[in-house]
């Protein structure tokens, strides 16, 4: 599933308004390719971490964010790559074998910027690994309804009376229809024209041009 975000919580909605998996009130098997948490973190057993993500796009005040509060495990950049590749490659396999993974494409939180080619590169190693007669599935999410003042009133909540806390907010999230991979017909082309594809293809789909489902 791939959803463009400016913050964590619209991951939160997208995944959390998914259909039911069985007899269970909730999907368990819903993984994320994410930056890569700190030392010995719960997320470890929920995510496909990356290295390194998007430093060249970092501005001045997220710089510092990260020096006073750093989320992620810093390693160069030549170590980065190879760790994200084998990353996205288990990410793959875990799709291959029938497993659900979220991607934010852009690699920042922010949906104004452009894929980046990690979701080609995903996507390649999928169709290598998965069944030939085993389809895999893309979906568009979007969420709507969460901003700055969401994140502030969260925080603020947490120093208030249980009695008095009002965590809930009013999110609509969208989904595509399920999209065959076979239907986009990558094999042979570059990381650039795939991205190229998938982004077209989402913003076709987020602008209206295509079918999708309201939560």
């Amino acid at each position: 599933m791939l959803l463009t975000h400016n913050y964590s919580y619209e991951v939160l909605a997208a995944t959390g308004e998914l259909p039911e998996d069985g007899a269970n009130n909730f999907r368990n098997d819903v993984k994320f390719i994410s930056e890569a948490a700190s030392e010995a973190s719960w997320l470890d057993d929920y995510t496909f971490p990356l290295y390194n993500v998007d430093d060249d796009r970092l501005t001045p005040l997220k710089r510092v964010s990260r020096i006073v509060r750093p989320k992620k495990k810093i390693v160069d950049k030549e170590t980065s790559r190879l760790l994200n590749r084998e990353s996205l490659h288990k990410a793959a396999r875990y799709v291959a074998q029938g497993g659900f993974v979220l991607m934010c494409p852009e690699g920042t939180r922010d949906k104004r910027d452009s894929f980046r080619t990690g979701i080609a590169l995903m996507l390649k190693y999928i169709e290598e690994l998965a069944d030939k007669d085993r389809e895999v599935y893309i979906i568009m999410s979007s969420v709507e309804g969460i901003n700055v003042a969401c994140y502030i009133k969260d925080k603020v909540m947490r120093f208030l009376p249980q009695d008095l806390r009002s965590p809930y907010r009013k999110a609509s999230v969208r989904y595509s229809k399920p999209i065959p991979l076979s239907s986009l017909n990558i094999r042979g082309k570059e990381r650039s024209e795939i991205t190229i594809q998938i982004e077209k293809l989402y913003r076709e789909w987020e602008s209206g041009s295509l079918t999708s489902v309201t939560k």
